[in-house]
């Protein structure tokens, strides 16, 4: 990649949640940058307004409809959870003493309401598990259930369901989706650092790597496919780097945005969520085969991946880093509203702020630029009127519309 080095400095420090750059932590070169909020400036596109929506978080990364409530739940990296009523920003959960925040990597990853929370009142939580901050030292993934009470998270309800050790801090995943039954699917990155270096990407035998698949019976959980061996597990999807976020549309179609390594970004997307796919990390990186050595993405020859008869499912859609792009942040697919954002997938990328649309018309498809902001997204989400929320690194929660 040729930029200037005071951009490519900027650049690996803002690595956000993906380690796009990020070297073996005893490697660290580059620090990370100020939470600065700059503001949600959309160049000269006259068509779409992008306005503020809420602030005074540390990091929103998810945003839930609550299932009984007439109000969305906010989560937020370092640990706590708010809710949004129209009127009133509430705080409704605080597992800060439970979480490690020691990299920016870390900290509360995801939840979901479980689908009986009318009657349970309980709620899943995804998270970096507390312990020293020592750059030797890589706390586990943890899966944990905990019960509402009077509106809010009772943390001494919090119980352990799995746990999933981590190698190196970064690329953790632990985005948490439910696809009904009682079934969810649960991110898990490739256990991080650089390149690979364990062999994750392609070992279908840990959960490094995955989308796995759980089903949750109240007080634990259990997995409900079987392998080619006959075999239970809870992987479902490997070949993955970072799932950082993913969505299924009504129609079943998973759609995954996975961080790339040093030059592409990419879009999948799988028909049905249920099937077992494999994305091809770290043989592939987007569309191409994944050059270990060409850091700076210097090489302008680099291999489309054509091997005959492989099991490898490409991506729908690629980038590259050019144009300040360095990490993606996906994804939400939209089917809640009346605009031209209905029925197309939305995503965009933690460095450049530029922010995409894919959608299909007929029988082909397309990616349109929707807006050219000055943020550092980390995801999107739902508002409590249908807004199409970006959600940033900054602490501020910003909302899309086309006029």
């Amino acid at each position: 990649m040729r930029l200037k080095s005071s951009l490519l400095i900027l650049l690996f420090a803002m690595s956000l949640l993906s380690g796009c750059f990020s070297e073996p932590e005893e490697e660290k070169r580059f620090s990370w940058p100020e939470n600065v909020d700059l503001g949600c400036l959309n160049g000269d596109n006259d068509s779409v307004v992008c306005q503020e929506y809420l602030t005074g978080f540390q990091t929103p990364v998810k945003v839930l409809q609550h299932p009984v409530l007439d109000e969305i739940w906010i989560i937020d990296l370092v640990g706590t959870i708010y809710s949004w009523d129209n009127s009133n920003l509430s705080l409704v959960g605080n597992i800060s003493q439970n979480i490690s925040n020691c990299h920016n990597e870390q900290g509360l990853l995801g939840m979901e309401f479980t689908e009986n929370f009318s009657s349970s009142n309980t709620v899943l939580l995804s998270y970096i598990e507390s312990g020293p901050c020592r750059t030797d030292y890589a706390a586990s993934l943890v899966l944990a259930e905990g019960i509402i009470v009077n509106g809010t998270l009772d943390t001494s309800t919090l119980k352990v369901l799995y746990e999933v050790e981590q190698p190196y801090r970064n690329h953790n995943g632990g985005s948490l989706l439910s696809v009904g039954d009682n079934l969810y699917l649960w991110g898990i990155g490739d256990g991080g650092s650089s390149r690979d270096p364990l062999g994750n990407g392609q070992n279908k035998s840990n959960m490094y790597g995955t989308i796995s698949l759980f089903q949750h019976n109240g007080g634990s959980i259990e997995p409900v496919r079987y392998d080619e061996n006959n075999n239970l597990t809870y992987v479902l999807h490997y070949g993955l780097r970072n799932p950082w976020k993913f969505d299924v549309d009504p129609s079943g179609g998973l759609w995954i945005a996975d961080v790339g390594q040093y030059c592409f970004e990419e879009v999948n997307l799988i028909p049905s969520w249920n099937h077992s796919s494999n994305f091809g990390w770290s043989i592939t990186e987007g569309l191409h085969e994944f050059d270990d050595d060409d850091e700076e993405c210097e090489d302008e020859e680099h291999d489309l991946y054509q091997e005959s008869n492989s099991n490898i499912t490409l991506p729908v859609h690629e980038y590259d880093h050019s144009n300040g792009n360095c990490s993606i942040s996906g994804g939400e697919y939209i089917d809640w509203r009346e605009d031209d954002f209905n029925n197309t997938y939305i995503f965009g990328d933690f460095c450049s702020g530029h922010v995409w649309m894919y959608g299909h018309n007929g029988g082909s498809s397309y990616v349109e630029t929707v807006a050219d902001t000055s943020l550092l997204l980390v995801g999107f989400g739902q508002g409590l009127n249908d807004e199409l929320l970006l959600l940033t690194w900054s602490g501020s929660i910003y909302s899309l519309a086309f006029v």
